[in-house]
Order: C-alpha cells, then sequence, then structure tokens
C-alpha cells in the first residue's frame, strides 16, 4: 500500500488548486473548452479532474 503521500504513475496534470480555479471559473459561465486551454490542459483531462475531484 502507498501512502497519500507517495502516489504511484504518471503525476497529475493539474494541481489541487488549478482544479478550484476551474471549478470559480466554470461558475463564472465560462466553458470548459475556455477553462481547459486557460489552464494548457486539454477539455478531456480537465473534465477527469473535476470528475475525479467531486468524488
Amino acid at each position: 500500500m502507498t501512502t497519500p503521500k507517495h502516489r504511484r504513475g504518471r503525476p497529475l496534470a493539474l494541481t489541487s488548486e488549478q482544479i478550484a480555479d476551474a471549478r470559480i471559473l466554470l461558475g463564472a459561465r465560462q466553458t470548459r473548452t475556455a477553462v481547459a486551454a486557460k489552464l494548457r490542459v486539454a477539455r478531456w483531462t480537465l473534465s477527469r479532474a473535476l470528475d475525479t475531484a467531486s468524488r
């Protein structure tokens, strides 16, 4: 088993701060495409990060 400090695999594309910023931008009625472009990630990556963070 791994501890929360030691995550296996590829590093996350978005930090928890970036995900929080994305939620604010989405709340301000910006599209996921626009938010993803601002964060320099693919729209799919943003959607997956938002879905994973909400669990």
